[in-house]
């Protein structure tokens, strides 16, 4: 990543408030000295912008009336346009930004991306795709929460999109399902199944169950939004139950604590690789310019690796690779 990429970051938004935003706008801008930052967020937000942000030459702040209230529904976007999430967004539209960054509202920010940016031509729906870490290494997962009702042409065309992501010359891809059995899970699973299966350019793994997501053997796992979220939900808490759980059981006594500090190196590598926070920033899949959602609860941490998915997408240039897929599906 050597040329210069400005990203538009909403700093509105998330549950810890936007100083962990400028945090990880600060840790960004030191690690890659070709991006340029533009931030958007309200006068309050401002107030607690650091010295170090407010003289670097590669930081703009840019004010926002208000911010989008997460207890809004998310077509009320439409009437809050002078909204830190809009106007982030809006930059982006306007070319004024290579890609967006925000932890707001997930509706909010699907209305405002397909009214904004549209779609690659081709694509019906977008889907948020992101990393899941996995035993061999790690899979891509799509939808996880912009679609809750899909067909199976919509499931065909996650599986494409998700293609695109991995990297994959011919990926492997699998649906979520209640079962492995090909009888399992109803007709539209069963239709989705035969159109994927149908497309020579990826390699249908058949069904696979919550329980074998981590197990590393597909590249991509396409389901409807609903469950796709669930699911994620589901690991995220565990993996943060489990961390807090040896936590616990080695400071809870001397032994503990002896037994802690000999497995520590062992155990920090393990919550680095499956800390969920290290994969944080999912894609809107399908838009015609690079929008990443970042995790409401994310720390500074997370969100700098929101960042950096913003950059990576912008590098590779995702929404022409995407276009070009499917042009080349429909002829």
């Amino acid at each position: 990543m050597t040329a210069s990429s400005r990203i538009a970051v909403d700093v509105m938004g998330g549950d810890l408030g936007p100083h962990t935003v400028f945090s990880a706008c600060e840790k960004a801008l030191q690690d890659f000295p070709f991006l340029e930052i533009s931030a958007f967020g309200t006068a309050q937000a401002a107030a607690s912008i650091p010295l170090t942000l407010q003289n670097n030459t590669r930081f703009d702040w840019l004010q926002a009336p208000e911010m989008f209230s997460a207890e809004l529904k998310p077509t009320e976007i439409l009437r809050h346009k002078e909204s830190s999430l809009w106007l982030a967004v809006a930059h982006l539209a306007a070319d004024k930004a290579d890609a967006c960054v925000s932890g707001g509202s997930t509706g909010a920010l699907m209305v405002a991306g397909k009214r904004l940016l549209g779609m690659v031509p081709g694509i019906d729906r977008p889907a948020i795709c992101q990393r899941w870490p996995t035993r061999k290494g790690q899979t891509h997962m799509l939808d996880l929460g912009a679609n809750l009702e899909v067909s199976p042409e919509f499931l065909l065309q996650f599986a494409q999109m998700g293609s695109v992501l991995s990297k994959v010359a011919r990926p492997k891809v699998a649906l979520l399902n209640i079962g492995t059995e090909s009888n399992k899970g109803g007709s539209l699973l069963a239709q989705a199944a035969t159109l994927i299966g149908q497309d020579e350019a990826l390699a249908f793994a058949g069904f696979i169950e919550a329980n074998h997501l981590l197990d590393g053997d597909v590249d991509i796992v396409v389901t409807d939004g609903f469950s796709g979220n669930v699911a994620l939900k589901a690991s995220e808490g565990a993996a943060i139950f489990l961390i807090e759980q040896l936590k616990a059981a080695f400071l809870g006594s001397w032994y503990g604590k002896l037994v802690g500090q000999l497995a520590k190196p062992v155990l920090l590598k393990w919550r680095t690789q499956f800390d969920p926070g290290r994969y944080n920033g999912a894609s809107f899949l399908g838009l015609s310019k690079p929008l990443i959602k970042s995790h409401g609860s994310a720390d500074a941490q997370a969100f700098y690796n929101a960042i950096r998915v913003a950059l990576e997408q912008t590098e590779h240039r995702l929404p022409a690779l995407l276009a070009a897929r499917f042009k080349a599906s429909a002829e």
